[in-house]
């Protein structure tokens, strides 16, 4: 409790890509090309994973793979805590926000249950957060870091909200051990 929610990457876009293809939307859209490329070849954080875990400021660790929704719950649950995480700061590229307003999609939903991007979220300690942002910039400037949320106590759970208000999910992440 007290650690802050850090995200390596952006979200929704590998999710937006296997849809794209799932629902067999045009390939030849610029956006969508790109969106679909995301989803075909993600992008891993291995080495950002590496200096992370070496800095003895992050607590725990986890890739999106699953979706936010999902790999926070894992979080929480491990951890016997609450994970309140914001969908508007959650990184998202124009190209997301260009292809769910074209199909109605939701830019949340996306970007919190469709996994497939393998960005990298942990917990950190809030005290530090300038000296983690001032590190990885140095190590990794063209990797997008954002805070997401906190760690509070309470019930292992994940809330969301969006502008300070209650944000409800109408679709899950991947579970892999859900049985039928």
């Amino acid at each position: 409790p007290g650690d802050k929610i850090g995200l390596l990457g952006k979200v929704g876009e590998g999710g937006a890509g296997l849809r794209l293809l799932e629902e067999s939307h045009s390939k030849e859209v610029p956006s969508h090309k790109d969106l679909i490329k995301s989803h075909n070849r993600p992008t891993i954080y291995v080495n950002e994973a590496v200096f992370l875990a070496d800095l003895g400021i992050v607590h725990s660790m986890i890739d999106v793979s699953d979706g936010i929704q999902s790999d926070a719950g894992h979080i929480a649950k491990q951890s016997g805590v609450s994970l309140s995480i914001h969908t508007n700061k959650l990184p998202v590229s124009k190209q997301l926000i260009d292809v769910c307003d074209k199909f109605s999609w939701s830019v949340e939903e996306i970007a919190l249950t469709a996994g497939e991007d393998y960005a990298l979220m942990f917990t950190f300690d809030c005290e530090k957060e300038d000296t983690l942002k001032a590190k990885l910039q140095d190590s990794f400037p063209e990797t997008d870091f954002t805070v997401i949320g906190e760690v509070t106590e309470g019930d292992a759970d994940v809330r969301f909200f969006n502008n300070g208000e209650p944000f409800e999910l109408h679709q899950h992440g991947f579970d892999q051990f859900k049985t039928a």
